[in-house]
């Protein structure tokens, strides 16, 4: 009775787990589309995104209560079978943050191919018409003088150019940390002490805010302070 109880949780794992992998596949082949849309449009990506979370959020419930349903009271299948379930839950998690971040930044690199060449087509002065030259900020709204007539322009980017630069300096910075993140959380889960949880949040943001510096700058101070309360945030309720 008990290995029966063993081999069906083993069974039903593997059935979830291709589930999983299944409706990734799917997703891969709609985000692919989304991105080869001249009309891209980051608003439908974005709740595509939130949808999956959903079902693969769905997928891990579905796991727990079926370990509970099922398992649970089974004396002898039970630590194999929590073991599985744990080992599961966390490749899921992990598997599914890759996964995630990964096609957020494709999304973001995919929107910079689109917005560069518009942060820098000519823009012509509202009173005479003439080039405005004297453009020093391509990502923001900035006044400019017309060096022909004198008079003061507000020049603002496209409206793609703001979504490039209000999505991409996270999205960036999850995609080339992601390893650290998943570590720190690995150390949670372990049972890590304080001091060990500490350092590595604090490498985890260092490498971070650098990261998004590269698009959104900081100075030094400014990315010691994010850090800082980053940290902060741990030591109160990691």
């Amino acid at each position: 009775m008990q290995d029966d109880v063993l081999t069906r949780w083993r069974s039903f794992v593997q059935k979830l787990t291709e589930r999983y992998q299944q409706i990734l596949a799917e997703s891969d082949a709609g985000f692919t589309g989304l991105l080869e849309d001249p009309n891209l449009d980051p608003i439908t990506f974005g709740n595509a995104m939130s949808a999956i979370e959903i079902r693969v959020k769905e997928l891990r419930g579905k796991l727990g209560d079926t370990y509970t349903q099922n398992v649970v009271g089974h004396l002898s299948a039970m630590k194999p079978a929590e073991q599985l379930m744990r080992q599961t839950e966390d490749w899921l998690e992990e598997h599914f943050e890759h996964w995630r971040v990964s096609w957020n930044g494709r999304l973001v690199r995919s929107i910079w191919a689109r917005a560069q060449p518009l942060m820098h087509r000519k823009v012509g002065c509202s009173k005479c018409g003439a080039e405005l030259t004297g453009r020093t900020v391509f990502h923001q709204a900035e006044s400019v003088g017309c060096t022909h007539c004198g008079a003061v322009n507000s020049v603002t980017p496209d409206p793609l150019v703001y979504t490039y630069f209000a999505m991409a300096p996270d999205m960036i910075a999850d995609e080339q940390t992601v390893k650290s993140k998943l570590g720190l959380d690995r150390a949670r889960r372990a049972g890590a002490s304080r001091a060990q949880r500490i350092e590595l949040t604090r490498q985890h943001w260092r490498a971070f805010v650098a990261a998004r510096a590269q698009i959104a700058p900081m100075s030094a101070e400014e990315q010691e302070r994010f850090v800082a309360s980053r940290v902060r945030y741990e030591e109160q309720w990691g």
